[in-house]
């Protein structure tokens, strides 16, 4: 063969090898889901980012096409001044003045001013949900706050009584909280009506939007509610000091209420069934001290399960339920959804 064939050749070759790689690569690309692909992209930065750090563009595909619906995501993206500007915007929806409501109660930057909204957004909710226990409970918190402060005695912080009148006050909207016919926060609703407005599409990157929208949910009402279990367990001792035994028995008896109370409608993730129960703990701590066989009895049992299951090792029971965090009960509902086998095919066919 001579020197030009073997040229030809190897130019030949050279174009066959090159066509070749071109109609793989054109091949691969079109067999690639992409939104697959933008998946995995998304997972990579989970790797190094919390779910809060995505670009919102991450969070959905698209913004809704209803110019009301498109302000209420762009809002609720904008967290944590989102829940104001939502309650602005919706003046009749007690949905969100529920969580604006908890979030002035312990926000980042709580004065007099911030205390003038917080009231003026529980006259709202009251008028909005006057059923809902919700507003008496934050009231309650607010003279409590006032009532009594912690002080440093013996290398221990104790609670000091330093204004009665406001402690008062605090136990009279407890009352009038556990007689309401629930408390609802609707931190949960609040999400759900997000999601629904994105339309998030039924495959694996629809399914991870979701969880990521999901664990953008704040939780402001876990301290307030161990605060209320601090006050009726702190005035029940008091009563107790102060020889009014009746008194006493009825406040700390009175947990077993506001405790059901919560469970009922809150308690969508594992943490808020912690918080309860933290909160029964101290309830029955406060019956040892004060005697009260008949709590006692009642509180160690509900403690007692508790401890039980968090101390069980059955390695037949899912992983959820050994392992799960406190955002499982509420992202499990997502993650059951069933995802098309077609969802991964090409997009370009």
């Amino acid at each position: 063969m001579d020197v030009k064939n073997i040229e030809r050749m190897r130019g030949f070759m050279k174009k066959y090898i090159l066509l070749s790689l071109l109609l793989l690569i054109a091949g691969v690309f079109l067999c690639i889901n992409m939104r697959t692909l933008r998946l995995a992209k998304m997972m990579e930065a989970y790797n190094c980012r919390a779910f809060f750090k995505f670009n919102k563009s991450d969070y959905y595909d698209k913004l809704p096409d209803n110019k009301l619906d498109r302000k209420i995501v762009e809002a609720y993206f904008s967290l944590p001044g989102g829940y104001k500007t939502l309650t602005d915007m919706l003046e009749g929806e007690y949905v969100w003045h529920a969580a604006y409501a908890w979030q002035l109660l312990y926000g980042l930057a709580r004065d007099e001013k911030t205390d003038k909204e917080l009231t003026e957004i529980l006259d709202k909710l009251r008028k909005l949900d006057p059923d809902n226990g919700c507003p008496d409970y934050i009231e309650s918190v607010i003279n409590y706050e006032k009532a009594v402060k912690s002080e440093l005695d013996n290398n221990k912080f104790e609670k000091k009584l330093v204004d009665r009148q406001s402690l008062e006050k605090a136990v009279s909207f407890y009352m009038q909280a556990i007689s309401k016919p629930y408390v609802k926060l609707y931190l949960a609703d609040g999400i759900e009506h997000i999601v629904s407005l994105l339309d998030l599409r039924n495959d694996m990157l629809g399914t991870f939007q979701r969880i990521t929208v999901h664990a953008m949910m704040l939780f402001p009402h876990l301290t307030p509610v161990r605060e209320i279990g601090r006050m009726v367990v702190f005035y029940a001792e008091l009563l107790d000091k102060e020889g009014k035994k009746a008194e006493s028995r009825k406040m700390l008896r009175s947990g077993r209420d506001m405790v059901m109370h919560w469970a009922k409608d809150n308690t969508d993730i594992l943490i808020e069934y912690l918080v309860c129960e933290s909160v029964i703990r101290s309830f029955y701590e406060s019956a040892q001290k004060l005697n009260d066989k008949e709590m006692i009895e009642f509180y160690g049992k509900i403690e007692d399960d508790f401890q039980r299951w968090k101390n069980q090792n059955d390695k037949t029971a899912p992983l959820a339920y050994r392992y799960g965090g406190y955002l499982s009960a509420m992202l499990l509902p997502v993650l059951r959804t069933e995802i098309p086998v077609e969802t991964f095919a090409p997009e370009r066919r």
